[in-house]
């Protein structure tokens, strides 16, 4: 019973590109087809547009079909986000049939001009609201005047002329393309036109849209295809996962108005595990959630966004459960997700489950110029390497969620993309459980500097040696291991962002040195004791810069010079500064899940940080730098939230970023004690 696909057609797709172009692309035209008459279906389930008891159409769904005194009644749950609650359902009598019409046929906003204007005088049905009218008899014409017309909604007000033995004036609803409404003859009251016959049959010209459907491979399996959904086709295909050689089945409608492949769709409430629904929390809070499990008649659900301890067991036909976003759907607006951002670059980034550790270093990273230039003009591409740690995954995944971010579109974005490629690279960050979002940071620029890394073929220089018996210096030293690493780790990360720490270790007695060079991308800084625990409650970054180069002094430490065991001093210092300088503070003492949170004050500069006088380098020594980045943790090691500042670079105004929601911030607010990672940039000579 399945259609003849044929020789499949290839369409290069955008990652922008939303699917509804993607079907106009295929089939530009639409298409005559001869069909069955259109009826209403006054089915449960089903959507139509319905005359509310006060002349408003607005769309419904019929919740439930009863009986009452032998006559069919239905009840109507308004679709419109201001009526979802059940106190405005309305139940209606099948008879009613004036006050029916199949969906979009009201309610589907027009630009087209209205028929009547304000004060124009018509003739109108009697449509009274406390009238109900059975049988096929039609009510009665009567002049009127329009009152009140609205032009975003179509619809008029009228206000019948009093009749004899009335002391009101009686108004109702009409919409302005409803037949019960024409405009005013002296003398030429309108006639009832003779019933139309029933045609069993209709030739309707339908529109691309209506003329073809899309079906997109199920998640996670390359066999099964699912019929794309009509909030689908508003979507892009990064939105929906759909990545470049993805297969699409497209078709098109038959001459007779049918379809060549026999689908059934799965109703709503028959929950597979990855279903997306509205469930209503236990504060009576409707909320977008995840299907996780499925046992008999109940489902284990996720609250999308928040903590898994929430997560629990409802009955699969609970009232607590609704269709994906038709309950939600206003919360979700109130982030004004849709339209360009006020600041470009600004845009706020949606939580996926527990993902407030990712969004916030996101953000942080999107705020390094150098760093989202690299990736905005494309010059990542011709760098990318499947060589790589993540065969390229990891820098094409941050590119897509770059671009997104800074191409003026939306207020906010799911990075979805990343999330996966995050989860890819290592396990610890699969599913939705908190992290720590400095060792996520450490994990992302180790896999970008692979993927991205340009010097794979070649060769590692030889190490510097002595000449004409002179020793080496450790200046040349420091010089010959940045030739040697850079050989053999040429990226992005590695010229704005890799710092490189001199350890030297001297013997006492003798004087003699070692030197050890280590790269790093993050300083790692310690909040000094005695400023955390005896009384101090603040503390400044220069004073954990100076005890991160403090001397350690160790004993029985063998000199190779004195042939003896001594005792030694050690002391770590930066040899080599990077364009941008990123600061962890160590505020989780024995790591993130377990031991104790240091929740000091820590004031850093906002401008003029010169960490000079802790650098070995001549040439780092006047180095100032400026903050543009913050990552913040509140909460404890058992629990808690990430958010972020950052400085837009193109606007220079801070921003708080908590998931969604993005608003302006003083730069005075940068500095709390919930400051966690400084991103700072070196200033221009």
């Amino acid at each position: 019973g399945e259609p003849d696909l044929g020789q499949p057609k290839k369409i290069s797709m955008s990652r922008k590109q939303r699917l509804n172009e993607i079907r106009r692309d295929i089939f530009p035209e639409g298409a005559v087809v001869t069909r069955e008459a259109a009826t209403l279906e006054f089915e449960v389930n089903n959507i139509l547009d319905v005359k509310d008891e006060y002349g408003h159409w607005l769309a419904g769904e019929i919740i439930e079909k009863f009986r009452v005194d032998g006559k069919d009644v239905i009840e109507i749950n308004w679709r419109d986000p201001q009526f979802y609650e059940s106190k405005y359902n309305e139940k209606i009598y099948l008879a009613e049939t004036h006050r029916f019409a199949p969906h979009k046929t009201y309610t589907e906003p027009e630009d087209r001009g209205m028929r009547f204007r304000e004060g124009d005088k018509v003739w109108a049905r009697n449509r009274n609201k406390r009238t109900r009218v059975f049988g096929d008899k039609l009510p009665e014409w009567r002049v009127a005047t329009i009152n009140l017309a609205e032009k975003r909604k179509r619809q008029c007000r009228v206000t019948f002329e009093a009749a004899n033995g009335q002391r009101n004036k009686e108004q109702y609803w009409f919409h302005d393309d409803s037949p019960e409404i024409v405009h005013y003859k002296k003398g030429h009251r309108p006639t009832d036109p003779p019933p139309k016959p029933k045609s069993t049959t209709e030739r309707v010209k339908l529109t691309p849209e209506r003329s073809s459907r899309l079906f997109i491979p199920k998640a996670g399996s390359s066999k099964e295809w699912i019929l794309a959904s009509e909030d689908a086709y508003q979507r892009t295909l990064e939105d929906l996962e759909i990545t470049s050689g993805t297969e699409i089945l497209a078709e098109r409608i038959k001459p007779d108005g049918t379809w060549a492949r026999k689908y059934k769709p799965r109703h709503w409430r028959d929950f597979v595990v990855g279903d997306l629904l509205d469930a209503k929390d236990t504060d009576k809070t409707w909320l977008e959630a995840e299907v996780k499990d499925v046992k008999g008649d109940s489902i284990f659900v996720h609250y999308v966004g928040w903590d898994s301890k929430w997560d629990e067991w409802i009955q699969k036909r609970s009232e607590r459960l609704d269709k994906h976003l038709s309950r939600s759907q206003k919360k979700r607006n109130d982030f004004a997700s849709s339209g360009p951002p006020e600041y470009r670059g600004s845009v706020g980034l949606a939580n996926l489950g527990n993902t407030c550790y990712m969004n916030s270093i996101i953000q942080c990273l999107s705020s390094c110029e150098s760093f989202t230039e690299y990736f905005l003009d494309e010059s990542y591409l011709a760098d990318i390497t499947t060589s790589g740690s993540s065969g390229g995954g990891m820098a094409t995944a941050v590119g897509a969620v770059l671009e997104s971010m800074w191409n003026n579109q939306q207020k906010v974005i799911a990075p979805t993309i990343l999330k996966r490629e995050i989860g890819n690279a290592n396990e610890q960050f699969q599913g939705f459980r908190q992290q720590d979002s400095n060792e996520l940071l450490l994990l992302m620029l180790d896999r970008l500097g692979s993927d991205l890394n340009i010097s794979s073929g070649n060769k590692e220089a030889p190490p510097m040696e002595a000449k004409d018996g002179k020793a080496v210096t450790v200046e040349e030293k420091s010089r010959s291991f940045w030739r040697r690493y850079v050989a053999k780790n040429d990226s992005i990360i590695s010229d704005v962002m890799t710092l490189v720490e001199r350890q030297t270790t001297r013997c006492q007695t003798c004087g003699d040195e070692s030197v050890i060079f280590n790269p790093n991308q993050v300083l790692q800084v310690s909040i000094p004791d005695k400023w955390s625990y005896f009384g101090n409650s603040t503390v400044l970054l220069n004073e954990c810069l100076q005890d991160y180069g403090q001397k350690v002094v160790v004993e029985g430490v063998t000199c190779e010079k004195c042939k003896a065991k001594r005792v030694k001093e050690k002391f770590t210092r930066i040899d080599r500064l990077p364009e941008i300088l990123i600061v962890n503070l160590n505020r989780f003492r024995m790591g993130y899940y377990s031991g104790q949170k240091v929740n000091t004050l820590v004031k850093f500069p906002l401008e003029g940080l010169k960490p000079g006088s802790f650098c070995e380098r001549k040439a780092d020594r006047n180095s100032v730098y400026d903050l543009i980045a913050v990552c913040n943790h509140s909460g404890s090691t058992k629990g808690g939230h990430y958010t972020a500042y950052a400085k837009n670079p193109l606007s220079k105004k801070w921003f708080l970023f908590d998931d969604q929601r993005v608003r302006g911030a003083r730069a005075a607010d940068v500095i709390s004690h919930r400051a966690y990672i400084l991103f700072y940039k070196r200033r221009s000579k």
